[in-house]
């Protein structure tokens, strides 16, 4: 049954959300961000449930009767979970984009179909160097556009990265310049060309599925959890010292 909430909140991985509407309003979870999320009420995931352990399926029966497991398709080891409609929220907005590349691009796309007006993005950075948000920043900002161009009111929470410029690019085209924005540009430019070279394989859910795959996609994650407990562990004063010491090369390998 779609929410009858004038707001919901979509809750990324980073941390939880600790506004004081909490049991007031909906509050949608990405993945385990529900282990930590007080006032839980929808939780959705897209991969398949054995990535996860044993852990979290657990976790998932352990909530209270009244949240909703939303996924892929219905999961038997967890009986309450149901299949996301994707036919349906296609159908709620009239054009034929087909544009989701992670779930909260599916979460946001609900929650617009379920007509909430008032949508909250909390612990989603979505930084430009990470390893799988990279893809996901685009998607996300087609979706938060079409949020408002339909009236609703988008919040960000955090210290994000969606709806901001790369950080060698100006906010304001034309109205401010970066001397060496040209440069990122064509080395983003050839990196594209070079993944186009890369050997593409795309799969159905149930090949995905297989044990070989499993092991990959387990190797994958503990690399994006390792780097971005690594990015997050450093201090904004390394950071900024980072991003400081990179200008200064850059601008020292520029011909006089």
């Amino acid at each position: 049954m779609p929410c009858t909430s004038k707001k919901v909140v979509l809750v990324g991985m980073i941390n939880p959300y600790e506004g004081d509407d909490v049991g007031d309003i909906e509050i949608w979870c990405i993945n385990r961000s529900f282990m930590q999320q007080p006032g839980v009420t929808r939780v959705y995931f897209f991969d398949n449930l054995h990535q996860f352990g044993d852990e979290f399926i657990d976790a998932l029966n352990a909530l209270p009767e009244n949240v909703r497991v939303i996924s892929r398709r219905p999961w038997p080891e967890v009986p309450r979970s149901e299949g996301f409609p994707l036919k349906a929220t296609l159908g709620a907005f009239n054009t034929n984009i087909r544009y989701f590349q992670c779930t909260a691009a599916y979460m946001l796309a609900h929650s617009l179909a379920e007509k909430i007006p008032h949508v909250v993005l909390c612990g989603m950075y979505h930084l430009h160097d990470s390893l799988e948000y990279f893809q996901h920043k685009a998607c996300m900002e087609f979706w938060l556009g079409v949020a408002m161009g339909m009236g609703h009111q988008v919040d960000i929470m955090g210290d994000t990265q969606l709806t901001k410029p790369f950080p060698w690019s100006p906010p304001f085209y034309a109205y401010e310049y970066q001397q060496f924005e040209g440069l990122a540009n064509q080395v983003l430019a050839a990196a594209y060309r070079a993944c186009l070279s890369f050997p593409m394989r795309f799969m159905t859910p149930e090949e995905a599925d297989s044990p070989e795959m499993r092991d990959h996609f387990k190797r994958m994650a503990h690399t994006l959890v390792s780097s971005h407990a690594e990015h997050f562990a450093m201090s904004d004063e390394q950071k900024d010292a980072m991003m400081s010491k990179k200008v200064t090369e850059d601008r020292q390998c520029q011909p006089t």
